[in-house]
């Protein structure tokens, strides 16, 4: 093979810098001996390894066994009930539609005893016939990539040289994925003169969205191993960034992993690929279910922070500055890099903390809000009670906070980070009163788009099934309310059949739609067979026509065609349509008749109430709420979903 210039400089860079490694090997401070003095009964698997490279010649192969066992101490994984993760695998390989798939296995999942784990170090396990194989492995994948001058050996070795990927068990998955999809490869290969790394993964990943993209199941198991999770049918993001990363590397892409601990207006953190294309450049996607071009963080969910993951051990992450007290859950990773600044606007932000405990911590961190409490997203050494939070996503409210016993308390009063960079506390003001108007207890941007979908949409009436001479009953013309929308009709008319038809590019999404006619001066509703367009989008059986009638107002109609679908009423004999009650899709977030609220505000370190009330109408008011104070409502009696927001003249702003 002959190497280009670019790659022969590479070559020769790396190979000196392993001879000077090499010829101090013998230095007990050397970062790949402390790793070996880790790796105790194992320790000679481990040194077979660099022997065998040293003695082949092979630097560039040198370099990259010494960088996986300097890193490799920090690194585990869990065995967790394989027997699950094989009948689960069976499963997803029959002919069983994906509904039933799950519901089998969440039978018999509840019915197994709970899992013993067991942890199993890298450092201390995995064998030197692994290595040998992974590291031999991965460079056929990066000598064999048409665009492997524009790789540096530096990303080779973050994110095509790593075994693995997060916790999963240890394979040697590389010659399984390249065998099933290199394909594409050599499609490409066979196709085009000037090869982009950027180019192919779009290739791949846009024909895995159209011939195998993963429906969302959120229940599943976690870390899977790596070749059973090439066949599974659903699961959460976490599972669709894995095998896009196991299947883009062994093609010689590098791929890996950014995640933000918490959205800001979604309670959940969130875990995508990253591709790191020509020149460096870099690329966010969702492996199977989100292209590289139509990724758009800013138009999704805020966030405050975003990590990348790394296989290297990041020397300024809190786990390796190692300050001698104990860590929230993520930030107990040495191999996390923040790399906010690559997606949004940041600032460092300055605070001086109160009340520190006698305990005296060295680390506060800055939380935000999920549903129920304050999630840690960073953090920052204490000096002399201030610290100085580095890299902040800004237009944000967040909570200083201590560590201590395995919660967050509270170490100074909340604040908004502007967009401009300038902390504005937070402070109730108990003395002075303001009255709220509230109509919601959770807010998030998906609630402006879900009544769009029933803009132009139409309720006609008809005496003929399929509607060849139809009357139109009412046009939406102006954006519906994310609540019941009320309408009269005025058409005197009796109708057999009743229908609503979406308007262009809806999928006819509704959620409820209620019939009215008058008896006797009363309006009473009326029922019949429900007719209309068969099926679903994505053929899921709980979003088909039926969904508009069934009560349910978090469930509703997603037709199979963008445009034309209709969902209606066979009523069996003429009625007059008097009134036309609908309900969009929507969050059920709203102020419920009948449900019981309390409204909290934040002062002195925690939530307090201003009293619990059955809402009699749509809204709720409150006359007693602390002027500046940040609140959060309770809804008692149904859904978990809830946000923080602040008053601006009486009425909810959120945050």
């Amino acid at each position: 093979m002959t190497l280009s210039y670019t790659y022969l400089k590479q070559f020769l860079y790396f190979t000196l810098i392993c001879l000077v490694s090499l010829s101090c090997s013998n230095k007990r401070d050397m970062p790949i001996e402390q790793a070996l003095k880790l790796a105790g009964n194992n320790r000679p698997q481990l040194e077979r390894v660099l022997d065998h490279y040293h003695k082949t010649k092979d630097s560039l192969k040198y370099m990259a066994a010494c960088f996986l066992i300097e890193n490799m101490p920090s690194h585990q994984y869990e065995e967790v009930h394989p027997k699950l993760f094989n009948i689960m695998d069976s499963l997803n390989r029959s002919q069983l539609e994906t509904d039933s798939v799950y519901k089998i296995f969440d039978s018999i999942r509840s019915a197994t005893p709970p899992p013993k784990r067991r942890i199993f170090s890298d450092i201390r396990t995995l064998s030197y016939d692994f290595l040998i194989n992974h590291i031999d492995e991965s460079f056929n994948a990066w000598y064999n990539a048409p665009w492997r001058d524009k790789i540096t050996f530096e990303i080779f070795c973050e994110h095509i040289l790593p075994y693995s990927e997060s916790n999963e068990k240890r394979e040697l998955w590389i010659s399984y994925y390249r065998n099933k999809y290199g394909h594409y490869l050599d499609d490409y290969a066979n196709k085009t003169k000037n090869a982009s790394i950027e180019r192919f993964c779009e290739i791949v990943n846009d024909s895995l969205i159209h011939n195998s993209k993963i429906v969302l199941y959120q229940n599943g198991l976690q870390n899977y191993p790596p070749t059973l999770v090439d066949n599974i049918r659903s699961g959460s993001c976490e599972e669709y960034k894995s095998r896009t990363i196991y299947l883009m590397r062994s093609l010689g892409l590098p791929v890996g992993t950014d995640f933000s601990p918490q959205w800001i207006n979604f309670n959940s953190s969130h875990t995508w690929n990253i591709l790191i294309g020509d020149k460096g450049k870099k690329y966010p996607f969702l492996g199977f279910d989100e292209k590289i071009k139509d990724w758009h963080i800013e138009s999704t969910f805020n966030c405050s922070k975003i990590f990348r993951k790394t296989y290297s051990i990041q020397k300024e992450s809190v786990a390796s500055l190692n300050p001698g007290e104990p860590l929230p859950s993520f930030l107990k990773s040495p191999h996390l890099k923040d790399v906010s600044e690559e997606y949004f606007s940041v600032c460092d932000v300055d605070i001086d903390l109160d009340n520190r405990p006698k305990s005296y911590p060295k680390i506060a961190y800055l939380c935000v809000f999920n549903n129920r409490e304050w999630i840690p997203v960073h953090w920052g050494l204490i000096e002399r009670n201030k610290v100085k939070f580095l890299k902040m996503g800004k237009g944000l409210v967040y909570l200083p906070a201590y560590y201590i016993n395995n919660k967050m308390v509270p170490a100074s009063v909340p604040f908004i980070l502007d967009t401009l960079g300038k902390v504005h506390p937070i402070v109730a003001d108990i003395k002075n009163k303001i009255k709220a108007t509230l109509t919601r207890k959770y807010y998030t941007i998906k609630v402006r788009e879900y009544p769009k979908r029933m803009l132009n949409g139409r309720f006609q009436g008809s005496n003929d099934d399929g509607f060849k001479k139809a009357d139109d009953l009412y046009t939406i013309k102006s954006l519906p309310k994310v609540t019941f929308n009320k309408v009269k009709v005025n058409n005197l008319k009796k109708f057999r059949y009743v229908r609503y038809i979406g308007g262009p590019w809806s999928f006819t999404n509704v959620a409820e739609i209620e019939f009215y006619t008058k008896e006797s001066g009363n309006l009473s509703r009326v029922y019949g067979d429900v007719i209309g367009t068969p099926g679903s989008y994505g053929d899921k059986a709980e979003k088909t026509k039926e969904k508009a009638f069934d009560g349910d107002v978090l469930s509703f109609f997603d037709a199979p065609a963008d445009s034309g679908a209709w969902v209606g009423y066979d009523l069996k004999s003429g009625k007059t349509i008097d009134e036309i009650h609908f309900l969009p899709k929507n969050d059920d977030n709203n102020i419920r008749i009948g449900d019981i609220y309390e409204l909290m505000y934040w002062d002195d370190g925690h939530w307090n109430t201003l009293g619990s009330r059955r809402a009699n109408t749509e809204t709720l008011t409150y006359n007693n709420c602390p002027e500046g104070a940040l609140f959060l409502l309770h809804n008692h009696t149904r859904g978990r979903e809830e946000r923080i927001f602040l008053l601006k003249n009486g009425e909810q702003v959120w945050w």
